[in-house]
């Protein structure tokens, strides 16, 4: 299981590179909270116990592929945050995802014991975090091709780009992202 587990981590992250440059750092959030999401619940609707060796299989699959989902969702926190902050505070605002990835950290042992009782509960309340993650970076910026903010004041002026992947306006479509269309200030052109 951990070989199977450093596989799915290695091609995941091998793989998230590419995207993250080629369809930005905000839709590749949005998208692993998805799947981690769906690796989730479909976790929560397999039968936990007395499992044959198919049901065990699938299970094990989702599990590991989420984990390796959310593996990439931790390393991308890094570089969107250290994007997203200005200058002037952007050690705070690491500290700041540090100190929430370490909290979930100290908790996860704790879900051992609650999966002990009742596996449904636990993946129920992993579904529930993946839609607040997701709702939560829906409304942040895109970061790729724009300059940092170095101040404040910088960092308030990047707007939220009202961005849909089933519209004309994706950057997807436009190639915004892809080509780095910036108007005379660096940042990119609506």
């Amino acid at each position: 299981s951990s070989g199977i587990n450093a596989e799915y981590g290695v091609m995941i992250n091998v793989c998230s590179y590419f995207f993250i440059d080629r369809i930005g750092r905000r839709w590749c959030m949005l998208v692993s909270f998805v799947l981690c999401g769906i690796s989730v619940g479909i976790c929560r609707f397999l039968p936990h116990e007395n499992l044959h060796y198919t049901h065990f299989s699938v299970k094990t699959f989702w599990v590991i592929f989420g984990r390796a989902v959310g593996g990439f969702i931790y390393s991308l926190v890094y570089l969107y945050s250290a994007e997203i902050f200005a200058t002037t505070v952007r050690s705070s605002g690491l500290g700041l995802c540090v100190f929430a990835a370490q909290i979930s950290s100290l908790i996860a042992p704790f879900v051992i014991v609650i999966n002990a009782d009742n596996a449904n509960v636990v993946y129920t309340i992993l579904f529930l975090f993946c839609i607040v993650a997701f709702l939560a970076a829906w409304i942040l910026p895109e970061t790729a091709n724009v300059p940092l903010p170095s101040t404040v004041a910088e960092m308030d002026a990047m707007k939220y780009q009202n961005y849909s992947i089933f519209t004309e306006n994706s950057p997807l479509i436009t190639g915004d992202v892809l080509q780095g269309n910036k108007d005379k200030e660096g940042y990119l052109a609506e």
